[in-house]
Formats: structure tokens, sequence, C-alpha cells
């Protein structure tokens, strides 16, 4: 008898368990009237070769998801479309595939709006709304077309943290996401992820050392996007120009010597020469708070219900807005405000994903632009694989006094074989100081003076090199149609600024 009544007592634990999970699980969503608004997205595109920037990569072909938002727009990530030459969509249920283009791209937060051609595919179809930042251990679902089957898929999980990351796609910007426990795969990136009716936020990479790490840029990301493209371009998140230390408040000694009350706060090492900041933070100043929050030792926050990065408060503002910060300085507190102005150009920012490079070929010797593109022809571990030199430069000329002003590093990317330049394959590489001494701010100057200087020599000074590389004027002048020819070229000078790379809508009517 006792062990009848055991069985029932632990066989409706085990019910009321499985109903609890089940609720966890559950996102609680009508798919039935959420998919006939996703769309999955078939690409076509082409990247440009960097070390020979005057020709392309192989054409790839690549498929993505994205969601009706309204006003015929439809949402996805960036690095779906990115490159893009043709992009086709197909509705979900439907046999049809429809030309479309980007409308607004936004590498830095890995998002982007694209737009069919016939915008009357999109009459009667449900947008999908936006809701707030989940909460942790709350259900999700992700909605797409990932790899193993043609079919629209659904993942379920829940939301395991919130966190300041890296985005892969940008190779630069960090920004607040939602990292989840559902598998997002090829496929999947730029599908909805479903909470209750509502969209949470955008699948868009996992972690491939971990087991069902994925993330989603969440809707504070998406809105500040959407909102930044209503005057018709997009401008970016703001960069700060700053580096902070971390933890070093927390020493008995450093808050003696700063006069800090109490353990608080993060110091301010370095401020970029560009940084909108300039005129009103110093290095040396512990950054208290910023929008009235304190800031830990730790450099975190609470926003969001979660303690995360204090830097996520600026990279939210839109250019035009003001920051907050209350700082401490030579022991006194002190309030500090100012405008949020974009920073003019500066070496380095996110991958470029440009229709084309800026270059100048002179004596068959390949000048070009050193950015993070070209950094990336090194292989996935350029990081590591670059010169030292080259590593000073990315991870230290914002900060570095000899190379303040400097908007654009012009750096040797390759040596086209002759003659006049047999001399100089050691030169690769190379990153030019100064063309017959005089200083190279950008690669427009550096491009305009080659071009203009009637001296009989060409004298080019590296930062990384002992010595010059020296051309006779006439000589290189009078080879350039042979460069052309051997070698294919169309030109041997391109100096203006591309467009970006993805289909736009002057390319499809």
């Amino acid at each position: 008898m006792w062990r009848l009544i055991y069985l029932l007592i632990l066989t409706s634990q085990l019910c009321l368990a499985e109903k609890k999970m089940t609720s966890v699980l559950n996102p609680d969503f009508d798919l039935s009237q959420l998919r006939g608004s996703i769309f999955k997205l078939q690409v076509s595109s082409q990247k440009l070769d960097y070390k020979r920037p005057w020709q392309g990569s192989s054409l790839r072909q690549s498929s993505g998801t994205g969601f009706y938002i309204g006003n015929n727009r439809i949402l996805t990530n960036a690095h779906v479309v990115s490159n893009a030459k043709n992009i086709m969509i197909q509705r979900d249920r439907d046999d049809q595939l429809y030309h479309a283009y980007v409308e607004y791209i936004g590498h830095d937060c890995d998002l982007a709006i694209v737009v069919p051609v016939d915008t009357n595919i999109l009459r009667g179809i449900q947008k999908l709304s936006f809701g707030e930042l989940p909460k942790l251990n709350s259900p999700v679902a992700t909605v797409g077309y990932p790899t193993g089957g043609e079919q629209l898929s659904v993942t379920k999980g829940v939301v395991s943290r919130v966190s300041n990351r890296f985005y892969v796609h940008s190779g630069f910007n960090s920004h607040v996401l939602i990292q989840i426990d559902s598998a997002i795969n090829s496929g999947n990136s730029g599908g909805p992820v479903i909470q209750g009716s509502q969209v949470i936020g955008v699948a868009f990479q996992h972690l491939r050392a971990g087991e069902n790490i994925g993330y989603v840029i969440p809707t504070p990301v998406i809105e500040r996007f959407l909102k930044d493209t209503q005057n018709g371009s997009y401008d970016g998140h703001p960069l700060s120009g700053m580096k902070t230390l971390l933890w070093t408040t927390g020493s008995k000694a450093v808050q003696k010597y700063y006069s800090l009350k109490k353990s608080s706060g993060v110091q301010l090492a370095h401020l970029a020469w560009w940084a909108p900041g300039n005129q009103h933070l110093k290095p040396g100043d512990i950054l208290l708070k910023v929008a009235g929050k304190t800031i830990g030792v730790d450099g975190k926050i609470d926003l969001f219900g979660e303690r995360i990065s204090f830097e996520t408060i600026y990279d939210l503002k839109q250019e035009g807005e003001t920051i907050d910060f209350e700082v401490s300085r030579n022991g006194q507190a002190k309030k500090v405000n100012f405008p949020i102005t974009k920073a003019p150009a500066h070496p380095f920012g996110p991958y470029e994903h440009r229709r084309g490079s800026q270059y100048h070929i002179l004596g068959g010797v390949v000048f070009t632009v050193l950015s993070l593109d070209w950094f990336a022809t090194w292989g996935k571990n350029w990081s590591k694989s670059l010169p030292t030199f080259l590593k000073h430069l990315f991870y230290s000329s914002n900060f570095d006094q000899d190379f303040y002003g400097i908007s654009d590093f012009v750096v040797i990317s390759h040596i086209l074989p002759h003659k006049v330049n047999s001399y100089y394959s050691s030169y690769e590489s190379g990153v030019v100081k100064s063309v017959n001494d005089q200083k190279i701010s950008s690669f427009i100057d550096f491009s305009k003076l080659l071009s203009s200087t009637r001296e009989q020599f060409i004298k080019i000074d590296f930062w990384n090199l002992p010595l010059p590389m020296v051309f006779n004027r006439e000589k290189v002048k009078n080879i350039e149609e042979e460069l052309k020819k051997n070698y294919v070229l169309d030109s041997l000078v391109v100096n203006k600024k591309f467009a970006d790379g993805a289909v736009q809508r002057s390319d499809v009517e």
C-alpha cells in the first residue's frame, strides 16, 4: 500500500517537473502568424582582392534569412548581403524568387535593410514588431533557414547571458548582445529570434569553440540602427577613442594616491587624437559615473538588468546627442558633458566591404591604403602573423603621437616585377612616411603628390624601413603603358573612395 502511494507521489512530481520544463522551453508563439513575414535570401557575392586591388575574388553563393519590418523593408544581417552582386528573396511557402537590393547597411552593427525591386509582393504581409531585451533564462525561438534543409527551421532555447562583446563581421566593434543556448548555424543569420509574439533580436553569430553558444543582436542595437537611417543615410555607432584601465582603482595605494574615497571607477589611460571628448576628458581622469550610473572597478554598470561595460551607454548614442561623465581629476570630483560628434577619418575602422580600393602603381610598385581588409590578406590569424611594426600600427597608432593627424597609412601591397623595380623586392609591406621629404597624412595626398611632382627623382621614405625607395621620374613614366599591357590593367591610379560593395537600387533598375 505504502509502495503504491510512493509511486503515485513520484509520478505526480515527475509530471509537474515535465510541465515546468515545458513552460520554460516553450516561447509561446504562434508560428503560423509569423512565418509569412520571413524570407530566405539567396546571395551571389564577390570580395575585393586587397593585395591586388584592381581585381576581385571568385564569385560565392550563400544564403541567409530576413524578416519584414514594415515600409517595404526586410531586416537581415550585413554579412548576409555584403559585397552582393545579386540578391534574390523568397517568402516562406512561396515558390517564386524576387530581385532585391540593399537600402541601408551597417557593417559595424552587422545589420542591413533589403528592399524588393517590386514592392507589390509585400502587400498584405504582417510586419513583425520588436520587444524589449529579454530576461535571463527566459524562453526564445530562433527562426530561419539554416544548413540542413530547405524548409523553415525553428529551434528553441533560453537566454543565457546579456553582455557587450565583439561583433565578428566588423572585425572592430563591440556592442551589447544576447547569448542563447539554441543553435545558430549558417543560414540562420538575419533571422528573427522570437519571444511571445515579438522579435527580441536578430540571429547573427555563434562561438565555434563552445557548444550551443549562439549570439543575437538585441533590440537596443536594432532600434539605434533604424533611427540612424531616418535621415536617409547610415552614420554608424560613435567611437569614443578612449582606452581605459580596469581594476586598478581597486588598489588601496591607487585610491590613496588619487584621493579616492572608495574603490570605484576606471582610469582613462589614453585618448585618440580624434576622440570627441578630447577637450573635456584628460588622460589620468578616473571615470566614476556615466549617464548617472556608477562605474565599477571592472568597468561595468547596471544596465538592462545586468552588469555590462559602461561603454555601452556611449555606443548606443546617436551623433549629436550628449554624454555625461562624472570624473575624479587631481582628487576633485568634476562633471563633464560633451556632444558626440562624428570622429574625423582615422587609420583603422571596421572592414570596409567596398566595391573597390584606392591604389597607385609607381614603377610596378603597388601602393594602397592600409586597412583591416588589407591585414586580413595575411590569413585568419593575421593579428598574430603581422610583422611587429604593423601590429604596432594596428594596436597603438591612435595613441602614438608620431601618427597624430594621419587619416590613412599607405602601404606597399604588391610589386609587379619589372627591371625598374627589381632591386626593391624586400620593400613589400613598407609603410610610407614621406615623399620627397613631405610627410604623408592620407592616401589622397600621397597619390596627388606622386602625380604632380616635377622632381627628377621620387624619393619615398618609410616608417618601418631604414632606406628610401628612389625612382627616376621619367623612367617610371615611360614604362606605364608597358605595365598596363603586361598586367592587363585599366588604370595605374585609382584615388577615389568607393561606395559600399552591396548591390544598390541603381544596380537593379
